[in-house]
């Protein structure tokens, strides 16, 4: 079960992951990405529309093959960037917090086995789309190793 302390850690490293402009950079979200890729087609079509004729058909026929895989790749690879803004906020909250502390409260909620977060680490396995960001084993891996990819047990062995 876990208290009120054990929150601490957890709250930080969101309030860090979502508040944070040093970690963040953009501060576009994924919906207004998704948005900007919409007005780019709305206004390819609108191109075709105004040029006449075959020009409008060719933009609603070929827009989505641009726009969609375009869209696709970008929103994968901004995913990627995101699970390394999770994990580098749950560094930032274990040293405002403690890494104990954090890795305590992980640990516990790991123990709980809800089927959200197991659910989620077979995903992030799988590396999923569905996944909601990085799995708690991970981030435990984080914690432990302090960020460094190269040394997490996993990468060691294989």
């Amino acid at each position: 079960m876990l208290t009120p302390k054990d929150w601490r850690p957890i709250i930080a490293s969101a309030l860090i992951f979502c508040f944070d402009q040093g970690l963040r950079g953009s501060k576009l979200n994924s919906m207004t990405k998704w948005i900007l890729f919409s007005f780019v087609y709305v206004g390819l079509v609108m191109v075709g529309a105004f040029a006449g004729g075959i020009f409008a058909l060719i933009a609603l026929i070929v827009g989505p093959f641009l726009i969609i895989p375009l869209a696709v790749v970008y929103t994968r690879k901004t995913g990627k960037v995101q699970w390394e803004l999770f994990l580098r906020a749950d560094l930032k909250a274990a040293e405002l917090v403690g890494r104990e502390e954090f890795l305590s409260a992980l640990r516990k909620i790991d123990e709980l086995r809800l089927v959200d977060i197991e659910r989620n680490k077979v995903e992030s396995a799988k590396r999923n789309w569905r996944s909601q960001g990085p799995s708690i084993t991970k981030r435990i891996d984080n914690l432990l190793w302090r960020g460094s990819p190269a040394r997490f047990p996993a990468q060691l062995s294989g």
